[in-house]
Protein backbone atom coordinates (compact mmCIF):
# COMPACT_ATOMS: atom_id res chain seq x y z
CA UNK A 1 0.00 0.00 0.00
CA UNK A 2 2.83 2.56 0.79
CA UNK A 3 5.14 1.08 -1.84
CA UNK A 4 1.65 2.20 -4.30
CA UNK A 5 0.98 5.19 -2.65
CA UNK A 6 4.40 7.19 -1.81
CA UNK A 7 7.46 5.15 -3.10
CA UNK A 8 5.78 4.46 -6.96
CA UNK A 9 5.01 8.08 -6.97
CA UNK A 10 3.58 8.79 -10.74
CA UNK A 11 0.46 10.34 -9.04
CA UNK A 12 1.60 13.78 -8.75
CA UNK A 13 -0.65 14.89 -5.38
CA UNK A 14 0.82 11.90 -3.31
CA UNK A 15 4.38 13.05 -2.55
CA UNK A 16 5.36 11.72 0.77
CA UNK A 17 3.01 10.33 3.93
CA UNK A 18 2.10 13.27 4.89
CA UNK A 19 0.07 14.11 1.95
CA UNK A 20 -1.77 10.46 1.96
CA UNK A 21 -3.12 12.14 5.47
CA UNK A 22 -3.99 15.71 3.92
CA UNK A 23 -6.17 13.87 0.96
CA UNK A 24 -8.45 12.19 3.22
CA UNK A 25 -9.33 15.44 4.16
CA UNK A 26 -11.65 17.84 1.35
CA UNK A 27 -10.12 21.25 0.27
CA UNK A 28 -13.63 22.93 1.33
CA UNK A 29 -12.67 21.70 4.76
CA UNK A 30 -8.93 22.89 5.15
CA UNK A 31 -9.71 25.82 3.80
CA UNK A 32 -13.14 26.47 6.48
CA UNK A 33 -10.27 25.30 9.54
CA UNK A 34 -8.04 27.84 8.35
CA UNK A 35 -10.31 30.36 8.44
CA UNK A 36 -11.38 28.69 11.75
CA UNK A 37 -7.85 29.10 13.10
CA UNK A 38 -7.97 32.68 12.52
CA UNK A 39 -11.13 33.40 15.40
CA UNK A 40 -10.74 33.34 18.99
CA UNK A 41 -12.86 29.80 18.85
CA UNK A 42 -9.61 28.13 18.46
CA UNK A 43 -8.46 28.34 21.98
CA UNK A 44 -11.50 26.32 23.09
CA UNK A 45 -13.54 25.12 20.43
CA UNK A 46 -16.94 24.87 19.37
CA UNK A 47 -17.82 22.44 21.63
CA UNK A 48 -19.19 19.40 22.07
CA UNK A 49 -22.74 19.60 19.94
CA UNK A 50 -24.58 16.79 18.45
CA UNK A 51 -26.35 18.58 16.25
CA UNK A 52 -23.26 20.21 14.70
CA UNK A 53 -21.30 18.17 12.40
CA UNK A 54 -17.44 18.53 11.93
CA UNK A 55 -16.54 16.93 8.54
CA UNK A 56 -12.71 15.84 9.74
CA UNK A 57 -11.68 12.76 11.45
CA UNK A 58 -8.42 13.60 11.83
CA UNK A 59 -6.38 16.06 14.30
CA UNK A 60 -8.47 19.13 13.14
CA UNK A 61 -11.63 17.58 14.56
CA UNK A 62 -9.99 18.06 17.76
CA UNK A 63 -9.32 21.20 17.04
CA UNK A 64 -11.97 22.32 16.22
CA UNK A 65 -14.23 21.02 18.59
CA UNK A 66 -12.33 20.89 21.64
CA UNK A 67 -9.85 23.98 20.87
CA UNK A 68 -6.13 24.21 21.78
CA UNK A 69 -6.99 23.90 25.13
CA UNK A 70 -8.91 20.83 25.26
CA UNK A 71 -6.41 19.32 22.75
CA UNK A 72 -3.15 19.90 24.96
CA UNK A 73 -5.77 18.38 27.75
CA UNK A 74 -5.88 15.48 25.82
CA UNK A 75 -2.29 15.25 25.45
CA UNK A 76 -1.69 15.81 28.94
CA UNK A 77 -3.97 12.96 29.68
CA UNK A 78 -2.52 10.43 27.77
CA UNK A 79 0.93 11.17 28.52
CA UNK A 80 0.24 11.17 32.42
CA UNK A 81 -1.45 7.94 31.92
CA UNK A 82 1.79 6.83 30.00
CA UNK A 83 4.60 7.78 32.45
CA UNK A 84 2.88 4.82 34.77
CA UNK A 85 5.05 2.39 32.77
CA UNK A 86 8.94 2.67 31.40
CA UNK A 87 10.08 4.88 28.34
CA UNK A 88 9.88 2.22 25.68
CA UNK A 89 6.16 1.12 26.32
CA UNK A 90 5.31 4.59 26.92
CA UNK A 91 6.61 5.28 23.69
CA UNK A 92 5.18 2.51 21.87
CA UNK A 93 1.47 3.45 23.24
CA UNK A 94 2.18 7.70 22.58
CA UNK A 95 2.84 6.47 19.09
CA UNK A 96 -0.06 4.67 18.92
CA UNK A 97 -2.55 7.30 20.56
CA UNK A 98 -0.72 9.77 17.91
CA UNK A 99 -1.94 7.58 15.05
CA UNK A 100 -5.12 7.86 16.35
CA UNK A 101 -5.43 10.99 16.40
CA UNK A 102 -4.49 11.41 13.22
CA UNK A 103 -6.63 9.17 11.16
CA UNK A 104 -9.59 8.64 13.95
CA UNK A 105 -9.84 11.40 16.20
CA UNK A 106 -13.64 11.18 17.33
CA UNK A 107 -11.99 7.98 19.35
CA UNK A 108 -11.00 10.41 21.78
CA UNK A 109 -14.37 11.95 22.29
CA UNK A 110 -15.28 9.29 24.90
CA UNK A 111 -12.83 7.99 27.52
CA UNK A 112 -13.02 4.83 26.13
CA UNK A 113 -9.54 4.73 24.68
CA UNK A 114 -7.98 6.60 27.70
CA UNK A 115 -9.42 3.63 29.77
CA UNK A 116 -7.78 1.26 27.55
CA UNK A 117 -4.65 2.71 27.94
CA UNK A 118 -4.95 3.08 31.70
CA UNK A 119 -5.70 -0.84 31.59
CA UNK A 120 -3.14 -1.70 29.07
CA UNK A 121 -0.14 0.42 31.75
CA UNK A 122 -1.55 -1.28 34.65
CA UNK A 123 -0.67 -4.86 33.12
CA UNK A 124 2.48 -3.72 32.55
CA UNK A 125 2.79 -2.30 36.07
CA UNK A 126 0.97 -5.67 37.20
CA UNK A 127 3.62 -7.86 34.98
CA UNK A 128 6.42 -5.70 36.11
CA UNK A 129 6.16 -5.45 39.88
CA UNK A 130 5.30 -9.23 40.05
CA UNK A 131 1.96 -8.76 41.99
CA UNK A 132 0.21 -12.02 43.37
CA UNK A 133 -3.82 -12.45 43.14
CA UNK A 134 -4.11 -14.94 44.29
CA UNK A 135 -6.79 -15.56 47.58
CA UNK A 136 -3.94 -17.84 49.41
CA UNK A 137 -1.31 -15.21 49.91
CA UNK A 138 -0.14 -11.90 49.01
CA UNK A 139 3.38 -12.20 49.68
CA UNK A 140 5.52 -12.98 46.89
CA UNK A 141 7.73 -15.72 47.22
Amino acid sequence: MVYGRVLDADNSEVSDVTDIVENRVSDKFIDEFNEFAKTPNVVYGLGYNELQTIPSTNWRGLIYRFGVVGFAIMLLLIYSILRRVDIGTGLLFFSIAILVISHRSYLFYTPTLYLLFFIATSIFKVKDNGYNFSRSTSIIK
